[in-house]
């Protein structure tokens, strides 16, 4: 199977998967209470919902309305400041999703369109990494087919929320660590640390993820023959930079932002 029947299968399982979450979308007869919720803190709004929100009594709709329309563009402080006092989520997917609704607008199709972008984007990753590793081209295809039509893939689309973001940070944490244990280059340390600062930007529990990549680049070096000494001990001073720089990625995050 060449090259391009290859794109082609991808192109239409990609087509395919984004018509099926639009359907999902706009077949709910409500917005999920987490999606507004989302909405409500990209647009700098999440205080106004908490403190000042019309709770138990008829108001004009325009009330509730307007927390779901952002007041200003680039309110990325008060989104982060209102984050950290009312919410326990980081802030990183709720300035992308900012970003997005001042492009895009602001409707219930906002997220999930947003969260199939970033699905495409983690799919074509993991393809790479996949075929980085020596898996074929076939075996490839299949998985990356599997990724996007799967019914838990869509689920979790559907919702605004960050997972899909974490999901594409950790692809690319693992195909930078296995660029970085394969050839010794700066710049897969820098992209470590950089990912790995995005990671937790996004959710605290990448902390787990984090912990089980690292605990894979150590279980590859163990597994470099014992014959090849000179290997081992290149294969274990790269992963323990690869290690070192995540921590520094992380470090930074709670330097920048020390109330997280």
């Amino acid at each position: 199977m060449n090259r391009l029947t290859i794109i082609g299968f991808l192109g239409v399982a990609a087509v395919l998967s984004i018509g099926m979450l639009m359907v999902r979308t706009v077949s709910l007869q409500s917005v999920e209470h987490d999606s507004c919720i989302s909405l409500i803190a990209a647009t700098g709004h999440l205080g106004d919902y908490f403190r000042d929100a019309p709770r138990n009594r008829w108001v004009d709709a325009a009330q509730w309305q307007r927390l779901l329309h952002p007041d200003e563009f680039g309110c990325f402080g008060r989104i982060t400041r209102d984050l950290c006092e009312l919410d326990i989520h980081p802030p990183l997917y709720f300035w992308l999703l900012h970003l997005w609704i001042h492009l895009a607008g602001v409707s219930p199709e906002s997220g999930p369109v947003l969260n199939g972008i970033l699905m495409l984007m983690t799919t074509t990753v993991i393809y790479r990494l996949v075929r980085r590793i020596g898996i074929s081209m076939v075996g490839s295809m299949a998985g990356a087919i599997f990724l996007l039509v799967n019914a838990s893939s869509l689920e979790t689309m559907a919702v605004t929320r960050q997972y899909t973001l974490l999901g594409l940070i950790t692809a690319g944490m693992v195909s930078v660590a296995v660029n970085a244990l394969q050839t010794e280059d700066i710049r897969w340390y820098v992209g470590l640390t950089i990912l790995a600062s995005a990671a937790f930007l996004t959710h605290f529990q990448s902390m787990v993820t984090l912990m089980l990549i690292a605990g894979g680049v150590m279980i590859s070096v163990m597994h470099v023959p014992s014959r090849s000494v000179g290997m081992m001990g290149t294969c274990t001073r790269r992963g323990l930079v690869g290690i070192a720089a995540v921590g520094v990625g992380i470090g930074l995050v709670l330097l920048v932002f020390p109330r997280l």
